[in-house]
Formats: structure tokens, sequence, C-alpha cells
């Protein structure tokens, strides 16, 4: 594959102007180019093993439109992903979102006047959405390593990596489960603060 960063240096002026695909062929060619690159980016390629996740799913909390239960599971063996799962009241199948939190001061716990983490995953259970809010790694439950992507090089691509294998392995496991989720699945970008700030009631 052709590196264009070498031909072509792009810069905050730079117009992208979107290709144009004859037909669903030449689309699902320049898809599986992207998929390759965003994994490459990320360090996921090839994509690691998939080993056990030993999931646990417990101390779940029900109320009258949704209910919250406590997750934790392996991404790798011994490296433990931990967050809430969001789920509607109804028996399915729903569409799923994996919901990252962003750079709040207590991340998937942030519930504050300028934006609310928990707030957002509730109503998407309210929507009918299960909704999955996981912690960055040196947020919250997650403390093996810190948030140190800042730091060098070689921590940032650690925590990218170990980021997107995260909510990768998440919507994997979560169609595997019997929770009545439907193939339809999504990731819900954390608002920027002024945006969360201007919706909030």
């Amino acid at each position: 594959m052709d590196d264009q960063r070498a031909v072509r240096i792009k810069h905050t002026d730079t117009v992208f102007t979107m290709p144009d695909f004859a037909d669903v062929e030449a689309w699902e060619a320049y898809a599986g180019l992207l998929r390759r690159q965003i994994l490459l980016s990320s360090g996921l390629y090839p994509l690691p093993e998939r080993t056990p996740l030993n999931a646990e799913v417990f101390d779940k909390v029900v109320h009258d439109d949704y209910s919250v239960e406590k997750v934790r599971f392996e991404a790798w063996p011994g490296f433990y992903v931990t967050g809430n799962l969001y789920r509607p009241v109804g028996e399915g199948p729903f569409p799923a979102v994996v919901g990252p939190h962003g750079h709040w001061e207590h991340g998937r716990l942030e519930n504050s006047e300028t934006g609310s983490v928990p707030a957002r995953h509730i109503t998407f259970a309210r929507m009918g959405i299960v909704a999955f809010s996981y912690d960055m790694i040196g947020y919250n439950d997650s403390k093996q390593f810190k948030h140190a992507w800042a730091e060098n090089r070689r921590s940032f691509g650690v925590c990218t990596r170990s980021r997107c294998n995260c909510g990768l392995r998440f919507a994997r496991w979560i169609l595997s489960v019997n929770f009545r989720v439907s193939t339809r699945q999504g990731l819900a970008r954390p608002a920027r603060r002024v945006a969360v700030h201007r919706h909030s009631a």
C-alpha cells in the first residue's frame, strides 16, 4: 500500500474531497483499505489473538425504565476492561453502543453541571439501546497502567492500542451473550464539553 503521507503533506488548510465510487465493489475495496489503515495506525494489525474474555456481569440495579450493571472482562490475559452496562427494559433485540467517556476528570463517573456520562448512557437505555460505558486506561477501576499517553510516544501507542482493542473485544462479547442484542452496533463519540453544556437541561 502506498503511503501518501510521504507524497502529500496535509495541514489545516487541506481540503478533503470525498471520493466518488462507481459501484458497490469499488466502495468495498476502498473500505477494506480504510479498515486496514485504522488497524495499522491503532497498532492492531495483525489483530491480537482472541483470548478468553472471562467476563463477569454483576451488581445489577433495576430502575423503572432501564437497568445498570458492573462489567469486567479481560481484553488480554490479566488486563481487565471495567465499566457499566446500561440495558433497556424489554425483550429486544436491541442495538448496542460502546461509549468511551473522553477526558472528563472523573471518566465514566463524571456527573457535573457541564456534562454527565452516566446520563448519556441512561438516555441510550431509555431509547432502547444497550450501552456500555467503559474506563479508559488509568481512570476509575482501570488502574493497571497510568493514563500517560502524553509522556512519550511509547505510552501513547500502548494506550491507543489498548483502548481500541477494549472496544473491539466488547463488541464481540456483547454479540456472544444472551442480552438479545441485534447486530446493529455503534460508537458514541464523547461530546465536547461546550456541546455537553449547551444541551444540558
